[in-house]
């Protein structure tokens, strides 16, 4: 049984490829740790509006909508995380949908739909969340 003596050949290739792979990790948790604080940005005004349209507060839950849309229009990409255009398109259009609240800002429908908008964000949170430094990818 011949014996493979050429693993110095292998060896820089290996190693090459571990430094890209390895590069290509830091990238991506550093998007990832962007990303989240973005998101932890989205959510916190979006529970004080969930709060503000429980409490009845009207000026309060427009001003709060208002802010949310703006930071909606801001949502940014990241390649290394699949959050590109694709996919953030459909997704503010979505939540800007179920963030709507300027017809019925009390209704049963506008509560349900910000604890839709809600969960969509701490499910996009949670994904991203797995890829910062120190994680386990």
């Amino acid at each position: 049984m011949p014996i493979n003596t050429n693993t110095s050949a292998q060896e820089p290739q290996e190693a090459e490829l571990s430094f890209v792979e390895r590069a290509y990790e830091l990238d991506r948790a550093a998007d990832a740790t962007g990303y989240c604080e973005f998101l932890t940005n989205m959510i916190t005004p979006v529970k004080k509006l969930q709060a503000a349209v429980q409490r009845g507060q009207q000026r309060k839950a427009k001003i709060l909508s208002s802010e949310i849309v703006q930071l909606l229009r801001s949502w940014p990409k990241y390649a290394s995380l699949d959050v590109t255009e694709e996919h953030v398109e459909p997704l503010v259009n979505d939540l800007l949908l179920k963030l709507d609240i300027k017809e019925h800002p009390f209704s049963t429908q506008v509560h349900a739909a910000i604890s839709e908008a809600l969960e969509i964000l701490q499910d996009c949170y949670l994904e991203a969340d797995q890829y910062r430094e120190g994680d386990d990818a």
